[in-house]
């Protein structure tokens, strides 16, 4: 996850189809204080819920890239 501005500390959630329950989260293991979630595996097929945020109340485009692999 790449925030396109100033620097700050991102934060990643996969939610499940409820998007009450989170399946994973992180706050800073990328690059700098960027966030990314990896090697994830998800077993039932389904609707999830990509949550990208920040600390603080920055606005602006951020670059989200997912990758599947069957």
């Amino acid at each position: 996850l790449v925030y396109c501005g100033i620097d700050m500390d991102t934060e990643l959630k996969l939610l499940d189809a409820s998007g009450m329950i989170e399946i994973a989260v992180d706050d800073a293991s990328g690059d700098g204080q960027l966030s990314k979630l990896e090697a994830l595996e998800i077993s039932t097929k389904g609707t999830y819920f990509v949550v990208v945020g920040a600390d603080g109340a920055f606005t602006g485009e951020y670059l989200l890239s997912v990758t599947a692999v069957p």
